[in-house]
């Protein structure tokens, strides 16, 4: 190596090392860079205040980690993720890939320790700025309700965009389906519309007639 008053230089794959069992080493191999943390313990990195990960020759940040507040991640120098006080805020979409076999999903409020709500708020619009559209499961215990909530006087569509039926099922069972072509049929002889507080008027096929009953 060398030395000179400004720093010292040393040949490709020369090495300063630190610790009694060379814990910690500084190279340049020819091709990369490397911090090594070769020994027991940790590799703890510490600043007084900000700490940038950033692209040599550039301002361009890659990772930002702000004393007491967030931690920023970067993509070509835009911020993509933020930690926050309440959470985490994204911005741009978010892709969920799944591993190769396995299934890609979201949980909301896994790991509560007693009856918590779990929403999932959707905004569009500056007038509905907490929510324009949510679906929540409420506090209420195993048993509790959950509910689907659509703000302004636009329409709530539910859209099948293939050749596809909607189906509602209740106790896990098939009651109604809408077909594709418009049709609306249920699944049994046994099941009836029924109209009135005290379904006063019923309509319905018993597997043999069809009956309209007052």
């Amino acid at each position: 190596f060398t030395s000179a008053s400004n720093g010292i230089s040393l040949l490709d794959n020369g090495k300063v090392k630190f610790g009694n069992g060379d814990d910690l080493q500084i190279y340049h191999d020819g091709s990369n860079s490397f911090i090594a943390d070769a020994g027991a313990g940790n590799l703890h990195i510490r600043a007084s205040d900000n700490l940038y990960l950033a692209r040599y020759g550039t301002n361009e940040n890659m990772v930002v980690c702000k004393g007491d507040g967030a931690v920023e991640l970067y993509y070509d120098n835009v911020k993509k993720l933020a930690t926050a006080s309440g959470g985490t805020k994204t911005t741009g979409l978010y892709h969920l890939v799944s591993n190769p076999g396995a299934s890609a999903y979201i949980e909301v409020g896994q790991g509560a320790t007693d009856n918590q709500y779990a929403y999932l708020d959707l905004v569009g619009d500056t007038t509905y700025s907490d929510y324009g559209l949510r679906l929540i499961r409420n506090n209420t215990g195993a048993n509790t309700s959950s509910a689907l909530y659509h703000r302004g006087t636009g329409a709530l569509n539910i859209v099948c965009v293939d050749n596809a039926e909607l189906r509602f099922l209740t106790n896990n069972s098939l009651r109604w389906r809408l077909e594709s072509g418009g049709d609306l049929r249920n699944a049994s002889d046994s099941y009836k519309l029924k109209f009135g507080a005290s379904d006063d008027l019923q309509i319905y096929h018993n597997g043999n007639n069809s009956v309209i009953a007052d």
